[in-house]
């Protein structure tokens, strides 16, 4: 015997945690959860950011003493 799909499924209860489902409440998580999101991207693209700039200043420190290294000063 074959069953619906519809029988499978307790509708009366979806239909009730359906009506329990708050507007606005659930606008306000949507947007909470949006601006989350872009606070989270914006720190983990800053975070990268910054350490490329980290690593790029700190090898150029490093090339700028290895080139010093051999350079003659006047009078010396």
């Amino acid at each position: 015997m074959t069953t619906s799909l519809l029988d499978r499924f307790e509708t009366e209860r979806l239909a009730e945690r359906a009506h329990e489902v708050r507007f606005g409440e659930t606008l306000l998580r949507l947007a909470a959860s949006l601006f989350f999101a872009i606070g989270w991207i914006v720190a983990k693209v800053f975070s990268v950011t910054w350490l490329c700039f980290a690593f790029a200043g700190v090898a150029i420190a490093e090339g700028w003493r290895e080139g010093r290294k051999n350079v003659r000063r006047p009078g010396g």
